[in-house]
């Protein structure tokens, strides 16, 4: 996989529409929960959207197009026949402006013909590798609770740190394995692991003490950041309580369920409109972002 990371698109920072990366960011993770995708073919999209945007000067009005369109292609290359056999419909059907579904193909057409219809490994598919080797008999003698609950507090973590890189344009240019390592650095740090990065891992990994956990480090800042800021909108606003459980802007208590993968066929939820808001909204509130610290799933206290 290594590989093929080094074939990867190198951003230059460039793209005019960059100012609403947060916000589609924000679309996608809300259409992609609402239809059970998975976490591979969340970040898969945007890497697909990130390396589009960043050589075309994109009509604000067709950035929805554009983005529903990367979620598509990373869906049918990631998920089974099952899941895909009517996501365009699904899509469009999502989508604001509903544009005809020639339309809609043409421009999967367009950016599976710019990406040459390669694609390379995402951080998730890094981090589903390491994760296996992320809780070590030693650990076991340091903190209470069994190797499974550990694994899995573990894993719960690193969902919502691999979700929080995704919003650090810093981040979008280093290797996916370094991203997916100090995930579960991180994770292991809120888990209370000692050391956060040892030895196993860096056999594992190929990635020294040293390098990951400068990276480790930014997302735990990110963290407290994103949750001071989420915090402060609380307080401000009287949020209504919502049970949607979908990242929706007039909910400020939302929360994603990431499910484990597993091999049996779920049903797509039935599409509803995409909660409607200017793509300027994230300049001005980061409420929109509750979806992205979604740990309660682990066994641990935020």
């Amino acid at each position: 996989m290594k590989r093929q990371e080094e074939k990867r698109f190198r951003s230059h920072f460039s793209a005019p529409q960059l100012e609403f990366r947060e916000e589609l960011l924000v679309k996608i993770i809300y259409v992609s929960t609402k239809l059970k995708l998975s976490e591979r073919a969340l970040h898969l999209a945007v890497y697909i959207l990130d390396t589009y945007m960043d050589c075309h000067a994109i009509n604000v009005k067709r950035l929805e197009l554009v983005c529903f369109a990367c979620l598509s292609i990373a869906a049918k290359y990631e998920e089974n026949d099952e899941k895909t056999s009517k996501l365009t419909e699904f899509l469009l059907q999502f989508m604001e402006e509903q544009p005809q579904k020639g339309v809609f193909i043409r421009m999967e057409f367009m950016i599976l013909k710019f990406m040459q219809w390669k694609f390379i490994p995402t951080a998730v598919h890094f981090a589903d590798y390491y994760v296996q080797y992320a809780v070590s008999p030693d650990d076991l003698n340091h903190v209470l609770g069994s190797g499974e609950e550990l694994l899995h507090g573990v894993r719960q973590y690193m969902k919502m740190f691999l979700r929080l890189a995704l919003l650090d344009q810093r981040l979008m240019n280093e290797p996916h394995s370094l991203i997916a390592a100090a995930c579960i650095g991180a994770a292991r740090e809120k888990m209370s692991l000692y050391p956060v990065w040892p030895n196993q891992m860096v056999q594992i990994s190929g990635y020294r003490n040293f390098q990951v956990c400068a990276y480790v480090q930014l997302l735990l800042v990110k963290r407290e950041k994103l949750k001071q800021e989420l915090d402060l909108a609380r307080n401000i606003s009287s949020p209504r309580q919502c049970n949607c459980h979908c990242c929706c802007c007039s909910c400020l208590t939302v929360s994603i369920n990431v499910q484990p993968a597993s091999s049996s066929y779920v049903p797509m939820a039935a599409p509803q409109a995409v909660p409607s808001f200017p793509l300027t909204f994230a300049a001005r509130d980061k409420s929109h972002l509750s979806g992205f610290m979604n740990d309660q799933a682990g066994p641990m206290n935020i």
